[in-house]
């Protein structure tokens, strides 16, 4: 008796098939690593150098600022374009917080920054202290603005 007809290509594809999936199967990771949480949403993309650290300092930071504070965020040493993208990266993960920038669009903010209550920094720690500070991660520093009592009123 014969193979019936057909039954050698079906066989052929079957064997390349479990071929195809072994060598799937071989390229995954550790399952140890499949089942972690990563820790940001970056931890397996290009950018997870950059925007994974900045991601977790600024997760980290909504405990030292409370909610309906106004602050900026900026990098020491500074770059209107790095303080730009923290600015927007703020406004997503400060929630409650009014985020104001410290640069946008390439450019400086001054007025703006100096309008925060709360001055987050992240990198190096400044050359003048912006206030009094009130938390230290390990990628950078919160601090509080010292503000001047408004007119007319007494402190005793």
């Amino acid at each position: 008796m014969s193979a019936p007809r057909g039954s050698a290509p079906i066989g052929l594809l079957l064997a390349g098939a479990a071929a195809l999936a072994a060598w799937s199967v071989a390229r995954l990771p550790p399952p140890a690593e499949i089942l972690r949480a990563p820790e940001t949403p970056y931890e397996h993309s290009d950018v997870r150098y950059t925007a994974g650290p900045t991601f977790l300092f600024l997760t980290r930071v909504g405990p030292f600022v409370p909610r309906g504070a106004t602050v900026t965020i900026y990098e020491e040493p500074r770059d209107p374009g790095r303080d730009g993208n923290l600015f927007e990266a703020g406004v997503a993960l400060l929630p409650g917080r009014r985020v104001l920038p410290a640069a946008q669009w390439g450019a400086f903010t001054p007025e703006d920054e100096a309008a925060a209550e709360y001055v987050v920094i992240q990198g190096t720690g400044p050359a003048v202290p912006p206030g009094r500070l009130v938390g230290a991660l390990e990628k950078g520093t919160i601090w509080r603005r010292h503000r001047p009592s408004p007119l007319g009123s007494t402190s005793r």
